[in-house]
């Protein structure tokens, strides 16, 4: 134990104390307040006291020079009157060094989220893609703007400036991630409110850990981004069927020829289509029967037009688009697929595709449905939204009616693409 000795602590004082030894010196007028010198030269200002349990515990303060004996009393007064209103200081100290940061509890979530151990709906395993999206969330918007803070400190003045920075595209970012490959990360109001959702899901975790007892995202309202209206007149789907019959005269993998047709017939996500297999296609019964789509097994009605491909092509492989070279396995090229039928575009065609993605062909089979009339029940059984039982026993039992709904659809789009104009009730 370091000798103790009792003097006054003054600026005059502290320096003339020598350093040969560790010793603790107590302040003759403020109980509590000490300095200790070390043979390593450092002298430290502390707090001494008897936390509610009755042990001694020593507060530091600060180092001599910067810290001034003056600042150093104010701050032991401060630390002291916190112990005599019942708390504990070095014990706060330990407390909030051991408490974990956003970033660190980011690393814990996603280990767990990657093996499983968090699910989505039903207690299902998140799909890989709901993964990245969530990864990429979480390590280009909420850890460079969070991931400093404690999760106990974390609160929704702290959640809205998050939020605000990333509408306000702070955390925007263009850059290489790989061999040919960029990460492109845009800001606004649908990357916050969607890195929102992740953030909230962050705090329900901490919660179930009991590293926190209330999330702070709790009762927040979200002012949610705009939908995404996305539509394609005549003109767009003639210059996208164009587009496609360029790509094919010219080489392009019958694969990404027809697997683009088909999204555009079906209204499809690129993922149900790009690992399609032939085990979930229903000729006869003009329905893909999907046993994995994103809200789990759907049965998508299809028309007539999209029948006509699908019978055309071989049945070699398991899958619908195999791969090139790997057996068993989806062809993997479509988005780079895509990026290369767009470039052969006839002139002037170009401007009508600009921006188009394999998404917005989804949104544009959903504007047909609407501009033909259809309820949103039934564009929602087509396109496999989860609308509760009501679009499940839709399905189900009115396959007759929707499969002529869906023949309706595909044939507008189709003729579209062809470059013929129609009403949607067949060719004028």
């Amino acid at each position: 134990m370091p000798k103790l000795s009792k003097f006054k602590i003054t600026k005059r004082s502290v320096e003339a104390l020598p350093t040969s030894k560790d010793v603790t010196f107590r302040d003759s007028e403020l109980k509590g307040f000490a300095i200790r010198t070390k043979t390593s030269g450092t002298k430290i200002y502390l707090a001494i006291y008897r936390n509610a349990e009755g042990r001694t515990r020593s507060y530091a303060l600060g180092t001599h020079d910067p810290l001034s004996a003056d600042e150093a009393r104010k701050l032991a007064k401060a630390a002291l009157a916190k112990v005599d209103a019942g708390g504990d200081p070095a014990e706060q100290r330990k407390l909030d060094r051991e408490a974990i940061t956003v970033a660190e509890l980011c690393i814990m979530f996603l280990k767990d989220l990657e093996s499983g151990k968090i699910t989505g709906r039903k207690g299902a395993k998140k799909k890989p893609e709901a993964i990245v999206s969530e990864k990429g969330r979480i390590n280009r918007h909420i850890v460079p703007l969070l991931g400093k803070t404690k999760v106990r400190d974390l609160n929704q003045a702290k959640i809205k400036a998050f939020m605000r920075a990333v509408t306000d595209g702070k955390t925007a970012v263009d850059e290489r991630v790989g061999y040919r490959a960029r990460a492109i990360v845009k800001g606004g109001a649908g990357a916050a409110s969607r890195s929102f959702g992740t953030l909230a899901g962050l705090m329900a975790y901490a919660l179930d850990r009991d590293i926190i007892s209330v999330s702070p995202c709790r009762g927040m309202k979200v002012k949610q981004g705009e939908p995404r209206k996305v539509r394609l007149d005549p003109d767009q789907y003639r210059a996208l069927g164009d587009a496609l019959t360029a790509s094919d005269a010219e080489g392009e993998t019958w694969q990404a020829v027809k697997a683009f047709r088909l999204l555009a017939l079906t209204g499809c996500r690129l993922n149900e289509i790009g690992h399609l297999k032939w085990s979930e296609v229903d000729i006869d019964g003009q329905a893909l029967r999907l046993a994995d789509s994103k809200t789990g097994a759907s049965i998508r009605p299809i028309g007539s037009e999209a029948v006509s491909l699908l019978s055309e092509l071989s049945r070699s492989s398991d899958h619908v688009f195999p791969a090139l070279r790997v057996k068993k396995q989806p062809y993997g090229g479509l988005a780079k697929a895509w990026a290369r039928i767009l470039a052969r575009a006839k002139d002037g065609d170009a401007d009508r595709l600009a921006g188009l993605t394999p998404h917005s062909l989804r949104h544009a089979y959903a504007s047909v449905g609407g501009d033909l009339g259809l309820s949103e029940l039934t564009i929602s059984a087509l396109l496999g939204h989860t609308a509760g039982g009501v679009t499940r026993r839709y399905v189900h039992h009115l396959d007759a009616v929707l499969i002529a709904t869906a023949n309706r659809v595909c044939e507008t789009i189709a003729c579209q693409m062809a470059g013929t104009i129609t009403n949607g009730d067949g060719v004028e």
